[in-house]
């Protein structure tokens, strides 16, 4: 079987993606292993032991906007290069520090934002190389993190037990550095660059509003660049004349529009709910499990079986979507209900096997949540917005997550049990599942608000 050259530029993207969002995402994975060795190390309580690795996620996501700008400017590479090499930076200064508040400064602000140029534009190289299975790509790449994760918690477990948590800094640091070559081998497919070109060619020859008199009655074609589905429907083909306006008019500080689409709005608020209830599981995950009558030993392979079970999940639920089994909103909906589902059955659950048996079933879910992350953005945003969704997707984190330490700290070390808290998440998979099933009304309300507007203006 022979692959052309653009399956291969396909294939080394995948690899390359898929080992820089591994070395990126896995490390703050670690954060229950480290919140657990942060308390001993330091004396500290729950609260502050948990700042730094919930920080991590809240300033990536603050920064989710100026991120998603500098990738207009300086272009997807560039980024990740750099958020590669500043990540490593970051973790391998913690080396250095005496006490939390360094911590909390390096790996919560200055790792936080450093993975956030790494991994926020990886699907958008994936999109660029994949049209009918994104969803399969993409979750190739986010579940090459759970096989990171895995080995990583192996790791990082037998590193804090022989060189203490400076030294696992350290290691951690070495690791995240391999994403540096990883990124360098990212390159735009050929078709897109002669798209691109073909575009600038049309549009420096071609008056704005004489160009379809000009051309002869068989070349008046609309070159087809890129197509929103939603509901097995297809919204209209991007035209030359609608991409010179775009290249003409269009300055960059135009993609903070999208902030204004009320279905993007729904789809931060399901992000955002998405991954507080994904920091919050990490973060207590090994503590809950050690009080639901598991060793700490014990508790390390339910770590290690949750990362393998999210990425499974990851692997092969992208096949539901692809293949039209359900659409991208109603797989959203069923992965925060079944999660909700599962939480309000953990309160009951106690012993090694109990918990082993439901981390599993909570990692393949999230798993799917996670995998189709990105997806949704793209599927439901215009193409020209995608640098800055993407990015932003998870831009509402940033406020909730000052609620989740002190959550932590009030009700275990308070109230001595997490309990009060997984009802809180419980609501929160709720309320996700509604507000991912009101995604495609949002939508048709949207286009056909554009068509009115079109026949409006054609009319005049």
């Amino acid at each position: 079987m022979k692959f052309s050259a653009s399956d291969i530029e396909s294939g080394i993207a995948v690899v390359s993606c898929t080992f820089i969002y591994g070395a990126l995402v896995a490390t703050p994975s670690l954060s229950s292993l480290m919140f657990v060795a942060s308390m001993s190390k330091f004396n500290i309580d729950r609260e502050h032991a948990s700042l730094p690795f919930l920080l991590c996620y809240t300033i990536k996501n603050a920064f989710g906007p100026v991120i998603g700008f500098l990738g207009s400017i300086f272009g997807l590479k560039k980024i990740i290069l750099f958020g590669s090499f500043l990540s490593s930076a970051a973790i391998g200064a913690c080396f250095f520090a005496e006490d939390m508040v360094t911590i909390t400064i390096l790996w919560g602000v200055a790792f936080g934002f450093s993975f956030g140029l790494g991994v926020s534009f990886l699907p958008q190289v994936l999109s660029m190389h994949f049209s009918k299975h994104l969803d399969k790509s993409i979750g190739i790449i986010v579940g090459g993190e759970c096989i990171v994760s895995f080995f990583l918690t192996l790791l990082t477990d037998y590193s804090l037990k022989s060189y203490g948590l400076s030294g696992t800094f350290l290691i951690l640091s070495c690791v995240v550095l391999h994403s540096v070559p990883a990124a360098m081998l990212i390159r735009r497919p050929k078709n897109v660059e002669k798209s691109e070109r073909l575009i600038e060619k049309l549009t420096e020859k071609v008056e704005p509003d004489t160009y379809e008199e000009r051309l002869p009655c068989n070349l008046r074609v609309e070159l087809q660049l890129s197509q929103n589905e939603y509901d097995g429907q297809i919204t209209s083909p991007v035209t030359v004349k609608e991409s010179e306006k775009s290249l003409d008019k269009k300055s960059s500080l135009s993609v903070f529009k999208v902030f204004l689409d009320p279905t993007y709005i729904l789809i931060l608020v399901t992000q955002g709910a998405m991954l507080y209830i994904y920091t919050m599981i990490n973060i207590i995950l090994i503590d809950v499990s050690i009080d639901h009558g598991v060793s700490t030993t014990e508790a390390v392979y339910i770590l290690a079986s949750f990362q393998v079970a999210d990425a499974i999940g990851r692997f092969t639920l992208g096949f539901v979507t692809d293949y039209g089994c359900l659409s991208k909103a109603n797989f959203l909906a069923a992965c925060f209900a079944a999660i909700g589902l599962l939480l309000i059955a953990f309160i009951w659950i106690k012993g090694f096997v109990g918990m082993m048996a439901f981390i599993i079933a909570v990692g393949f879910f999230k798993g799917g949540l996670l995998m189709i992350s990105p997806s949704i953005v793209m599927h439901y945003i215009a193409k020209d917005y995608h640098s800055m969704a993407v990015a932003s997707r998870c831009f509402l984190y940033t406020p909730v997550s000052f609620t989740q330490a002190p959550l932590i700290g009030h009700f275990r070390d308070t109230l001595q049990s997490y309990d009060g808290l997984i009802c809180i998440l419980v609501g929160i998979c709720c309320a996700s599942s509604i507000i991912s099933i009101l995604i495609p009304p949002f939508v048709r309300f949207r286009e056909r608000k554009k068509d009115l507007q079109h026949r409006q203006e054609s009319g005049g």
